[in-house]
């Protein structure tokens, strides 16, 4: 018989208190500017704070404490995101589910001997001091070991883990809490995510310090095993490296593709031009003696960076903060001047595009992509194509998943297919405005990064065609 034990969103706010009580830095949590250019496309909750909670409402309603102690995360789970928790009871274990809407997100199995006492040994008090997360290479990463002290604030654990506590002791708990800056911090450090737990509860090391090892180290797409002890604890996590942001073409690149004056009169809005194919948009304009503006939501610096490489090499670039989604936001953007010139629109504002793991229609994902294909789309194109004093031309990036939609994305398909449609009712309804719905391959960008490496597409080479031809609508 499943149990729903509890249900939980891990607020922003949530994820950087579990960062400062444990020690784990990691922006893939903590620096939404940062982690939206990583694989999971925003902040995430820390694996190892999802297993204590997980832990907390299993001892809460009534669990008993068993030794053995296993976890496996299939997926992150986004800062946000509701997880609802279940519980399934077997003979010799007892299993815990932690779900999304549509998938299980993480596993946990606890089974083993019945601890009748908790450890009462001592840890030390405080929160761990900040650091930086360690860059380690694939190459580094063999036979690395070290430890990382056990330390928490008593408060910290009496206001999220009272009943991890009671069961286990304050030691175990302040230890498991610091497998996640292990991982986070230590070894991969910067470039990992956190896969798999599985330790056993040992009362005969109960040390003030967790020592670890990296013992597995196969290829860089393999998860690597770090053994474990101390605290308490005894056993081993499994990790793997994930790519790292991806980065478009410099300007040099960009200028030996293009002519110095091909795009001359072309003033382009670019619309998620901070990074990406937007950005490589942005560079091929100005490379090619246009003007260039591009609109950021979350990503400023990365608006800032793209200007200054252009603007350093002589070329033409603003920018502009713009959330597709707020009235007042797009009203702003759309009096700039940058706006009210242009001759041309490219729109490529996104949400994260996530595979998902289930046959079952997610109409809440399709929601989230409409809104910004479709509705967004509409509403900024037509709002700019009044305050233009020209024809505007504009360029709809979709996708070949439209014609062969892959499995897992049925969602995204479908709220591409809906834009088309709209793109199809505009250009005929509207006077001076030319709309090109151009369906893209997959290329390498942040969102299409992949924790096994894929032989994808040239950006620039396929940009470079895009905006030639959209050039030539002048």
């Amino acid at each position: 018989m499943t149990q729903v034990i509890g249900t939980r969103i891990f607020s922003q706010i949530d994820i950087d208190w579990f960062a400062a009580a444990s020690g784990d830095h990691n922006p893939l949590h903590v620096d939404p500017e940062i982690a939206r250019r990583l694989i999971a496309g925003g902040t995430v909750t820390h694996g190892v704070y999802a297993f204590l909670w997980a832990l907390e409402e299993y001892f809460k309603t009534g669990g008993q404490p068993l030794d053995a102690l296993n976890a496996r995360f299939r997926r992150t789970i986004s800062a946000g995101e509701e997880i609802r928790l279940t519980r399934r009871d077997a003979p010799k274990s007892i299993s815990i589910s932690l779900e999304s809407a549509v998938e299980e997100v993480a596993s946990i199995v606890l089974s083993g001997n019945l601890i009748t006492e908790a450890n009462s040994a001592e840890m030390r008090r405080g929160r761990p001091s900040r650091g930086q997360p360690s860059m380690r290479t694939f190459g580094e990463l063999g036979g690395l070991s070290g430890e990382v002290p056990i330390t928490a604030d008593p408060s910290d654990l009496r206001r999220e883990f009272p009943s991890v506590v009671a069961a286990l002791g304050e030691l175990p708990t302040a230890a498991i809490m610091a497998l996640s800056p292990v991982v986070g911090m230590k070894a991969p450090g910067l470039h990992s995510i956190f896969t798999g737990i599985d330790i056993a509860l040992a009362g005969d090391n109960a040390s003030g310090s967790l020592q670890w090892r990296v013992s597995r180290v196969i290829s860089p797409i393999a998860p690597i095993k770090l053994e474990v002890e101390g605290g308490g604890l005894r056993g081993h996590l499994d990790a793997v490296i994930r790519p790292a942001p991806v980065s478009q073409p410099g300007m040099r690149e960009v200028e030996a593709a293009v002519s110095r004056d091909e795009f001359v009169g072309h003033r382009a809005i670019i619309v998620g031009g901070s990074r990406g194919l937007g950005e490589l948009v942005a560079k091929l304009v100005a490379a090619g003696g246009g003007v260039s503006a591009i609109t950021y939501f979350k990503g400023e610096a990365d608006a800032k960076r793209v200007a200054f490489e252009i603007e350093a090499r002589g070329g033409s670039c603003k920018t502009l903060p713009l959330d597709v989604g707020n009235s007042n936001s797009v009203e702003t953007a759309i009096k700039s001047d940058a706006s009210t010139s242009a001759t041309h629109l490219y729109y490529f504002a996104t949400p994260l595009i996530a595979k998902l793991g289930t046959d079952v229609f997610d109409v809440a994902a399709f929601n989230r992509y409409s809104d910004t294909y479709v509705g967004a789309f509409v509403n900024f194109t037509t709002q700019l194509h009044r305050s233009a004093a020209r024809p505007l031309h504009v360029l709809y990036p979709s996708s070949t998943y439209v014609a062969e939609p892959p499995k897992g994305f049925a969602e995204y398909v479908a709220a591409k297919g809906a834009g088309e449609a709209a793109c199809n009712y505009l250009s005929r309804t509207r006077a001076d405005l030319d709309i090109v719905v151009h369906r893209l391959p997959r290329l390498e960008t942040d969102q299409t990064a992949s924790l096994i490496p894929k032989h994808l597409g040239s950006s620039l080479v396929e940009m470079t065609s895009v905006v030639r031809a959209m050039h030539a609508r002048l």
